[in-house]
């Protein structure tokens, strides 16, 4: 439900009021997901329910929740008159804090002494990428600076 359903709402809402960045930022948010949680997943944290296969837990999260938080990034970029470092660090505070809140409730174990640090760290890389590719996609005409706010 919270994985990927009440996300997928809110990306269709924002779909309606800005089409071509839900367009350009849902695959990278994807992507960035998966990228991380295959590489991080069993060997550093367990998502519960843990299936046969691990992945599968993580799934509705990396194609709901995560590309929705780098639309959501993208639109407050683009609203709001925030620099984009402290934007970054914003959101990476913001999204720690509700994972921390999955790791108190048991939806997300930590392993081999990965901690709320290295989470942070790895939001702070993700939204590092959101950005490079919202600057490059402008760059390109991709997503102009009316859309970007940059």
């Amino acid at each position: 439900m919270f994985g990927m359903i009440i996300p997928w709402m809110i990306c269709i809402y924002f779909f309606t009021k800005e089409p071509r960045l839900v367009i350009m930022l849902f695959p990278l948010g994807a992507t960035i997901a998966f990228l991380f949680n295959d590489l991080g997943l069993v060997q550093f944290w367990t998502v519960n329910p843990v299936y046969l296969n691990p992945s599968l837990s993580i799934v509705p999260y990396n194609i709901g929740y995560f590309p929705m938080i780098a639309i959501i990034f993208a639109y407050v970029l683009k609203k709001r008159r925030i620099h984009p470092f402290y934007l970054v660090l914003l959101f990476t505070f913001v999204v720690s804090f509700i994972e921390y809140i999955f790791l108190l409730t048991g939806k997300v174990v930590y392993h081999t002494g990965w901690n709320m640090l290295w989470t942070g760290i790895t939001y702070i890389v993700g939204f590092g990428l959101c950005l490079l590719y919202i600057k490059i996609s402008s760059s390109y005409r991709l997503l102009t600076k009316k859309e970007t706010g940059i």
